[in-house]
C-alpha cells in the first residue's frame, strides 16, 4: 500500500448523547424521520405518515419499514407542518404545527392506540427562533428581523451563541469556538460565500453581507459539525436559507437613516471646534407569492444601503476635523504644477466619495408534483468602500491617491429534491458563483507621487499597489445525495465535485513612483526616486496569472438511532 494515500482518507467517527443532532453539510432542507409502534410495543409495519407543508399545499406521503422507522428527506425548512398517521388497524393520528430546523431532521416517533380508547390531543409550535444545542444554534425569519444591532447582518444573530464571537472592530470579524474566522463556512441556499482569498476581515467576499436578513428564512450554526457530509472548512458551519413564496402574497418593506442632525451637539473636543457630519440610508423591500397556486412561487428582495465618506484630515488652516501639518499653501501650490507642468489634476483633500451596496435575490420554487420539487436561486450582490483616504499629521493623500475596492458577487443555483420510494430519496444541487474584485485607483493619469516639504508629505496619483490589481475567481458546484433507509439505519453517500477558475493580476510599480525632496523639484520635473515594473511586454494585462484548480469527494455514512435520543454516526469520506 502506498502511505501517502492514506492521507487523502478521512474517517469520521462520532457518538452524540442527549439531544438527538445531526450536522449539517451546506444544508438547505430539512426533515423527519422517526418509529412507529403498535399498543403491544411492536413495529407497526406499513403505517402511512403523510406530511403536509401548509403554506404551500405540497405532500409527501411514506410507509413505514419491517422495523416501523420512515425518513422523509428534502423538506422545506420552517413550517407549519401538519403529520398524519394513517393506520388500517389503529387509531388515526395527527399533528398540527410542526416546524422543522435546516440541517436538523425532526425525530418524530410515537405509539399507535386501538380505536376505542380515547385520546386526547395536544398540539403546539415547535420553537424555530432562537434554540441553543450545545453548540449549536437556530433562528428563524422572525427573530432575525428582531435581533439587536444596526448592521443588518446575520452576524447580529449569531453572536446570541455562546460560541460565536463577533470583533467590536470595522471589519465585525466572526470567530466560532475561537477559530480563525477564515477557517468557517458560510453558505446561502447550500452556495458558499466565503472570503476565498482573505481579502476581507469581515470573512464574505463583499464589503457588507451579502445577503439581506430581510430575504432570510432561516440561519443555524454548528461548532463542530463532525460528519462524513463536510467538507472544505475546518471551523464553523453557518447555513442561510432563503424565503420562498408562499399561496399567499406576502412582503416587507423597511427604510432605515442615519444622520448627525439627530446625534447631540459638539462645541469643541480639547478646545478644537468640530463639525459632526455624517449620513447613511438604507431601504429594502421583500415580495413573495404564488405564480401558479399549490405549484410554482416567487420570491423577491432587493436591498440598498448608501454612505457618504467623511475624510477626516485636511490642509492645516482648512476646516478639515484631523489638520496635517501640511500647508494650505503648499497644497495649492502642488495642484496648479500638477495641472500646469504634467498636464494632470492632482485631486483634492476634501471629496465625499460614496459608500454603496447592493443585494437582489430572485427565487423560484417549482413543486413537481408529490415526489419531486425543485427551487432555483439568483443572487447579485455589489459594494464598495473607498480606502487609503487615511492621512497623518505628517502626509496628506489627496483623492487621486484614493482607491476604490469594489466587489461582485454573483452566484445562480439550482436543487431537486426527489423521493423515489419509501425508502430512498435524493437531493441535487449546481450551483455557479463567481467573484470579482476591483482595486480601482480614482485616476491612472500618473504614478505614485510623494512631494516631501518641510511641513510634511503630500501624496498623489495612486499608490504604488494599485497600479494593477484585480481578481477574479468562478467556482461551479455539483453535489449528488442519496439517502437510503435501511432496517433502522439512515444511509447517505455522495459525490461532491468543485471547481474553481482564478484570474489574478498584481502589478505594483506599473505606473512608476516617483519621490521629489521639495515642490521645487516637482516643478523642476527633478525626481529623487524613481522605481518602474512591468510585464516583460510592458502591457499590464500580461502580468495576470490564470489558473484552476478541482476537488472530488466522496463520502458515505450510516446514522443509527440507538433511541431517539442517542445516535450512532460512522462515516468514511475520500
Amino acid at each position: 500500500m502506498k502511505t501517502h494515500s492514506l492521507s487523502r482518507i478521512a474517517g469520521a467517527l462520532v457518538v452524540a448523547l442527549g439531544l438527538s443532532t445531526s450536522a449539517m453539510a451546506n444544508e438547505t432542507s430539512s426533515g423527519i424521520s422517526g418509529q412507529i409502534m403498535n399498543p403491544k410495543g411492536n413495529a407497526a409495519i406499513n403505517t402511512t405518515i403523510t406530511v403536509t407543508h401548509i403554506p404551500t399545499g405540497i405532500t409527501k406521503t411514506v410507509k413505514t419499514n419491517e422495523s416501523g422507522h420512515y425518513n422523509l428527506r428534502g423538506l422545506k425548512v420552517g413550517g407549519p407542518y401538519k403529520i398524519v398517521i394513517d393506520s388500517e388497524t389503529f387509531k388515526d393520528q395527527e399533528h398540527n404545527n410542526i416546524y422543522l430546523t435546516v440541517g436538523k431532521p425532526l425525530r418524530f416517533s410515537t405509539d399507535l392506540e386501538v380505536d376505542d380508547v380515547e385520546r386526547i390531543q395536544v398540539t403546539g409550535s415547535k420553537i424555530v427562533g432562537f434554540t441553543n444545542k450545545g453548540s449549536s444554534g437556530s433562528w428563524g425569519a422572525e427573530e432575525i428581523i428582531n435581533a439587536p444591532g444596526g448592521s443588518r447582518d446575520l452576524k447580529d444573530v449569531l453572536r446570541s451563541n455562546p460560541l460565536v464571537t463577533v470583533s467590536t472592530d470595522s471589519d465585525s470579524s466572526m470567530s466560532i469556538a475561537g477559530s480563525n474566522p477564515r477557517y468557517n463556512s458560510f453558505t446561502v441556499d447550500g452556495v458558499k460565500q466565503n472570503d476565498d482569498f482573505g481579502l476581507n476581515g469581515n470573512g464574505y467576499p463583499t464589503q457588507r453581507s451579502p445577503i439581506s436578513i430581510d430575504a432570510i428564512a432561516q440561519v443555524s450554526v454548528e461548532t463542530t459539525p463532525f460528519s462524513a457530509r463536510n467538507g472544505g472548512f475546518s471551523g464553523g458551519q453557518v447555513n442561510a436559507v432563503t424565503k420562498s413564496g408562499t399561496n399567499e402574497f406576502h412582503g416587507s418593506l423597511s427604510y432605515e437613516k442615519d444622520s448627525s442632525d439627530w446625534a447631540g451637539d459638539f462645541e469643541s473636543i480639547d478646545g478644537k471646534e468640530i463639525d459632526l457630519e455624517f449620513e447613511s440610508t438604507n431601504y429594502a423591500f421583500t415580495l413573495g407569492g404564488p405564480i401558479i397556486e399549490d405549484e410554482l412561487f416567487f420570491f423577491l428582495s432587493y436591498d440598498k444601503y448608501d454612505a457618504p465618506t467623511t475624510v477626516e484630515y485636511g490642509p492645516k488652516n482648512s476646516n478639515a476635523a484631523n489638520p496635517t501639518g501640511v500647508s494650505l499653501a503648499d497644497y495649492e501650490r502642488v495642484r496648479n504644477i500638477a495641472q500646469s507642468v504634467y498636464g494632470v489634476d492632482a485631486g483634492t483633500w476634501d471629496a465625499q466619495p460614496e459608500e454603496q451596496d447592493e443585494k437582489l435575490l430572485v427565487k423560484i420554487d417549482w413543486n413537481i408534483n408529490d415526489d419531486h420539487r425543485a427551487a432555483f436561486t439568483y443572487q447579485n450582490t455589489e459594494g464598495n468602500v473607498t480606502r487609503n483616504m487615511t492621512s497623518s499629521e505628517n502626509e496628506l493623500k489627496l483623492s487621486t491617491h484614493w482607491y476604490n475596492k469594489n466587489e461582485k458577487l454573483e452566484t445562480l443555483a439550482a436543487h431537486l429534491y426527489s423521493t423515489w420510494s419509501d425508502d430512498f430519496s435524493s437531493e441535487i444541487k449546481l450551483a455557479w458563483k463567481d467573484v470579482d474584485t476591483e482595486q480601482a485607483p480614482n485616476s491612472k493619469a500618473m504614478g505614485d507621487v510623494t512631494i516631501e516639504t518641510e511641513s510634511g508629505n503630500i501624496a498623489l496619483g495612486p499608490d504604488k499597489y494599485r497600479h494593477g490589481n484585480a481578481l477574479t475567481n468562478t467556482t461551479i458546484s455539483f453535489r449528488a445525495l442519496g439517502e437510503y433507509l435501511y432496517n433502522d439505519h439512515e444511509i447517505s453517500f455522495g459525490l461532491e465535485y468543485d471547481t474553481v477558475d482564478v484570474m489574478n493580476l498584481f502589478a505594483p510599480d506599473s505606473l512608476g513612483v516617483f519621490t521629489f525632496y521639495g515642490i521645487d523639484d516637482f516643478e523642476a520635473r527633478n525626481a529623487d526616486y524613481m522605481s518602474y515594473k512591468n510585464a516583460y511586454t510592458n502591457n499590464v494585462a500580461d502580468a495576470e496569472a490564470n489558473f484552476k484548480f478541482t476537488t472530488t469527494a466522496l463520502f458515505v455514512e450510516d446514522l443509527f438511532y440507538i433511541t431517539d435520543d442517542i445516535i450512532l454516526t460512522a462515516g468514511l469520506r475520500y
